[in-house]
């Protein structure tokens, strides 16, 4: 969802790394993607320094252009049933292979306002998510998403879940992320294929 955004706050915690720690980092290359289920004992602890997910955390960004866009993100709590997007925050991935990966949930909203003006219109919403294995990458194994026009809101194509269909998970976040990494974020052919 809003996948500009999430590359903006991608590139700009990369550049803060690399300003912050001058000439330390070697270059990186393409890292290939191994999904194994036991190298998850704990994927819905997410504490990866970089894209840390704290069950309740709410965060909001704002970006102005030729319209403004706002989007905000809320961190679910797993099987709490007073959680605000209940019955929505417990997702297991059933597609890949090993047992079941149990996953965290984080409720994604845009808004735009097309004359900047506060007049915010719902633009779409995703039930994204995630997991960490036990190095620490913070993983994207899919998203439920929902495009909204005129108060209406329908499933869109955006939407996959990874090892359904041929869609592979990828890794959000790097436990030490390196200049010059590439990855996979996500994998649907034709719908989803974000790279970091």
């Amino acid at each position: 969802m809003t996948n500009h955004i999430k590359k903006l706050t991608l590139l700009a915690a990369a550049a803060v790394l690399t300003a912050a720690i001058p000439g330390t980092l070697q270059a990186g290359g393409k890292i290939e993607i191994d999904y194994k289920r036991s190298d998850f004992d704990n994927p819905t602890i997410i504490d990866n320094p970089l894209w840390p997910l704290t069950p309740g955390m709410t965060a909001t960004y704002a970006a102005e252009g030729e319209e403004c866009e706002v989007n905000t993100t809320y961190v679910a709590a797993p099987n709490n049933p007073s959680d605000p997007i209940a019955p929505f925050n417990v997702k297991s991935i059933e597609g890949l292979p090993g047992a079941s990966l149990p996953v965290i949930v984080v409720y994604d909203v845009a808004w735009i306002d097309e004359e900047c003006d506060g007049n915010l219109v719902l633009e779409e919403f995703t039930f994204d998510w995630h997991a960490q294995d036990n190095a620490g990458r913070a993983w994207y194994l899919g998203e439920e998403t929902y495009d909204c026009e005129d108060g209406e809101c329908e499933m869109g194509d955006g939407a996959w879940e990874a090892g359904v269909d041929g869609a592979i998970p990828g890794i959000i976040m790097l436990a030490n992320p390196r200049s010059g990494d590439q990855y996979d974020q996500e994998f649907y052919e034709d719908f989803a294929e974000d790279k970091g």
